[in-house]
């Protein structure tokens, strides 16, 4: 766990990155079927977080072990966990693969052109409902193909400086699975 450098320190003076992975370490000893994480990448610097990732993966793959991994920090499951269970107020929303739970969501489509007020009429016309995104761009869940909407956008004289389809990330999808519907929600 890359500790050996400090080795003869107390624990008490670890940082709490060094605690974490002396921890982990700790719970590896038994040589455990299941090992249960929680926040497993707190207080660890971008490095160690690549180290550990890469460290659980090797784990799962080569020792055989299943890593139950509970976080608050999505992007970080994402890049960890083949299946997801998404808890929210006490309920299960969602049990099962990762990429089951993507398929729910529509790829969305990151328009950027040099006129976005008219890149907005050509799609409504077209049947779209894009939204304004930052930085000048236009954001919409594609309902024709890409190509199509590119041939009429540039017919229109529209210059097209990005275009591209974007994954729902697991925290986009996480708040999908928990919104309230519009009556449960509070004034």
């Amino acid at each position: 766990m890359g500790l050996a450098h400090a080795a003869d320190r107390r624990a008490r003076d670890y940082s709490l990155g060094m605690r974490q992975r002396l921890g982990i370490a700790l719970a590896l000893l038994g040589r455990p079927k299941l090992l249960v994480l929680d926040e497993p990448g707190n207080g660890l610097d971008p490095a160690g977080l690549q180290e550990l990732r890469h460290f659980l993966r090797q784990l799962a793959r080569e020792d055989g072990i299943t890593l139950f991994l509970s976080s608050h920090q999505l992007a970080e499951v994402e890049q960890l966990a083949s299946h997801v269970g998404v808890l929210e107020g006490g309920r299960l929303r969602f049990q099962g693969p990762l990429e089951e739970l993507r398929q729910r969501a529509r790829p969305r489509l990151l328009l950027r052109c040099d006129a976005p007020a008219r890149a907005m009429r050509v799609l409504l016309d077209a049947g779209e409902d894009p939204a304004l995104a930052e930085g000048q761009g236009l954001r919409f869940a594609p309902r024709l193909p890409v190509a199509e909407l590119n041939r009429r956008l540039v017919a229109q004289g529209i210059g097209i400086h990005h275009l591209a389809l974007e994954q729902a990330s697991l925290e986009s999808l996480f708040f999908d699975l928990t919104a309230a519907p519009a009556g449960e929600r509070a004034a």
